[in-house]
């Protein structure tokens, strides 16, 4: 498997003349993991669009060692599920499936052993056939992570990945993580709290303030 790496430099987003954050400089590489601290407003959400490239740094830059991040080799998970409510669970899959430029025909949609593994990897698989907007709001998430799975990529960008997931949930997701990084993944995710069933270095923001970064040690 190919080696990725990630480094920010000097990064800075300012929103009305004021800096959301500055002088932000981090560097993560595979079988790592970068956990984003901070409260609402502080701009974890900003920086981890910035790390995607969907959203440009006023300063700074980030650089990897592929040609660029995209689809290929990077999913990004944002806190808010981009569901269609009026599909239901194997649609949603597979409107993820032709975003991502995998051409599936409908009539062959529920044949596809790997998509109802998917399901199950969250406990979803009873639910192949329900409308989205029947799912409960862990329900959803869990079906937004679905996304990792649909398409090997060895980048994951999540935000707020446990929001509204329960205990079971919360648990079946950090298994998978851990057998993300064994398998040298790259993961970049953020919390409003550091959550310590997720090992990793973590970076805490303070809104309008500089990076403040602390090295942690433990390793899966």
């Amino acid at each position: 498997m190919t080696s990725y790496s990630v480094e920010a430099r000097n990064l800075a987003v300012f929103f009305r003349k004021k800096p959301l954050f500055s002088n932000l400089s981090f560097s993560i590489k595979s079988g790592e993991i970068l956990k984003i601290i901070g409260a609402n407003g502080s701009g974890k959400t900003t920086l981890l669009r910035v790390i995607a490239g969907l959203t440009p740094p006023s300063e700074g830059k980030i650089i990897t060692n592929v040609h660029s991040l995209n689809n290929i080799n990077l999913t990004f998970i944002p806190v808010i599920p981009p569901l269609k409510s009026n599909l239901r669970v194997f649609e949603q899959l597979h409107l993820w499936l032709l975003l991502k430029g995998e051409l599936i025909s409908s009539a062959r949609l529920k044949s596809l052993q790997r998509l109802k593994k998917i399901l199950a990897h969250f406990k979803l698989e009873n639910l192949w056939d329900t409308p989205v907007c029947y799912l409960s709001a862990g329900q959803r998430q869990s079906l937004n992570l679905c996304q990792l799975f649909l398409k090997h990529t060895p980048i994951w960008i999540l935000d707020e990945p446990f929001a509204h997931l329960d205990t079971q949930q919360i648990n079946i997701f950090c298994t998978l993580i851990k057998s993300h990084i064994l398998q040298k993944g790259l993961i970049i995710t953020a919390f409003p709290q550091d959550s310590q069933l997720i090992l990793g270095t973590p970076l805490y923001l303070e809104q309008h303030k500089p990076m403040l970064i602390i090295r942690d040690n433990n390793q899966w």
